[in-house]
């Protein structure tokens, strides 16, 4: 929550969902919707109170910052690993002599409905081209 990082004073209703308001207790003040603005007149009279929600905003930003860091950075490294296990398995297919393969199969594909034989396409067959005499 970008207010949070700034450290500012937020005053939210409460939710339905009792996790969330839990997590946030004491960062936000959580209070039912038509005493927010009764709320807020307090907070803006009270530079104690204000300041003190102020810094456990920041403080609980920070924290699930440092929480979403970790799970990016795993996140990346799958990620990375799953590049590197893509590349081998393309490496393997190029030394099988198949890397033109899926592109030779699309171009025809693609030629073969332009001529107007996409009926034919739609079980997942094409139909045979007839050879071209040179």
């Amino acid at each position: 929550n970008p207010l949070l990082a700034q450290g500012k004073a937020v005053v939210s209703a409460k939710s339905a969902d009792k996790f969330l308001d839990s997590l946030y207790q004491g960062a936000i003040e959580l209070v039912d919707s038509k005493e927010i603005p009764k709320t807020i007149s307090k907070l803006l009279l009270d530079d104690v109170r204000r300041m003190k929600l102020e810094w456990r905003s920041y403080a609980l930003s920070q924290q699930l910052q440092r929480k979403a860091q970790s799970v990016l950075c795993q996140a990346f490294r799958s990620m990375a690993s799953l590049a590197t296990e893509s590349l081998d398995s393309y490496d393997a297919w190029k030394r099988a002599g198949l890397q033109d393969y899926v592109p030779y199969v699309a171009e025809r594909r693609m030629q073969t409905c332009l001529t107007g034989n996409c009926s034919n396409m739609t079980n997942g067959t094409m139909p045979t081209p007839t050879p071209t005499p040179m």
